[in-house]
């Protein structure tokens, strides 16, 4: 009996809302263990090592926490150990995009039979990641610049409301808060997302993708905002499991030094044991596995636009003819 090859899944397609869903699915199933062993090999050491620098945080906070004595943060116990999870945390994430970018990129040039392997994307990495890593340090300056903006205007407009009335500018705030959390963040997100897979494709710089991602989200507005709101939801409870052992063992932590704190004086106590290194980097590890679902459903529903406004205007110069 003949059993054909199941279809392989290609990034450039339309597809309806569950169909996004199917084919990020798909893709993680067709290529786990090249797709997931490109990840951990190159971004993986940098998720390793904020596991390890948020480790060392958290024991120097335990530390001063109970320790009963007011002592000013030191370089080495505090500032240190928050630059080296800033640091690992943005270049995981930058090699991290790089990497899943790369994989989608190499497997839609690729015929129907062949799949992208850990050694074509380690091979080709280098040749693109410094493109990426200088759009995001622009994108950080412009990212911190805006922020600080837009917290003195909404401030501003809060305080002014509130000084005219107090329970009129609570409600205003609260609004405020809901649209920024439920409408703006999923919208900024897909549009950040998929801004660095264009500048990683096209090979063109952040203004230029993010103009281009914008254009072709204008018009599907709110199918993309939803993808990108329940793509999130799904993304953050993963994150939330993930997380629970570290959470667990934070909470026993404290709870156990309390008695002791009391008698422990300026030492706090002993740094945290073996096994929150261990889960922080685990931890650290898994995490990336839950956020590349997002950025699959992302790069998927982009592309789907992509697709759907570039045949519509083939279409239209193939009936104009």
């Amino acid at each position: 009996m003949y059993n054909p090859l199941p279809q392989k899944i290609y990034l450039r397609k339309t597809r309806d809302f569950g169909q996004v869903f199917g084919a990020s699915f798909g893709y993680i199933r067709e290529h786990f263990k090249q797709f997931y062993g490109s990840i951990l090999l190159l971004a993986g050491p940098f998720a390793l090592l904020s596991g390890l620098a948020i480790s060392y945080f958290m024991s120097g906070a335990f530390k001063g926490m109970y320790s009963g004595v007011a002592v000013a943060p030191t370089f080495n116990g505090f500032w240190l150990p928050y630059i080296g999870v800033i640091l690992s945390g943005m270049l995981g994430n930058t090699v991290f995009g790089t990497v899943l970018n790369q994989h989608l990129i190499l497997n839609e040039q690729m015929g129907p039979q062949q799949k992208p392997v850990v050694a074509d994307i380690a091979r080709s990495f280098f040749s693109v990641y410094w493109r990426n890593l200088l759009a995001w340090l622009l994108f950080l300056v412009v990212a911190i610049v805006g922020v600080i903006a837009l917290a003195l205007i909404i401030g501003g407009l809060v305080w002014v409301i509130a000084a005219i009335n107090g329970v009129l500018g609570v409600l205003f705030g609260i609004l405020l808060y809901i649209f920024f959390l439920f409408i703006l963040v999923p919208y900024i997100s897909f549009i950040i997302i998929n801004s660095f897979f264009v500048i990683q494709r096209d090979k063109i710089g952040l203004f230029e993708a993010i103009r281009k991602v914008g254009g072709y989200v204008r018009g599907n507005f709110w199918m993309t905002w939803l993808l990108s709101l329940v793509a999130l939801a799904i993304s953050y409870f993963g994150m939330f499991i993930c997380m629970l052992p570290v959470y667990i063992l934070m909470i026993v932590t404290a709870v156990s030094r309390i008695p002791q704190a009391d008698t422990l004086g300026a030492q706090g106590g002993d740094d945290f044991s073996l096994l929150s290194y261990v889960l922080w980097c685990i931890t650290s590890l898994l995490l990336f596995v839950v956020l590349s679902f997002y950025h699959l459903m992302c790069s998927f529903q982009y592309n789907h636009l992509e697709e759907k406004k570039d045949g519509k205007n083939i279409l239209d110069k193939i009936n104009a003819i």
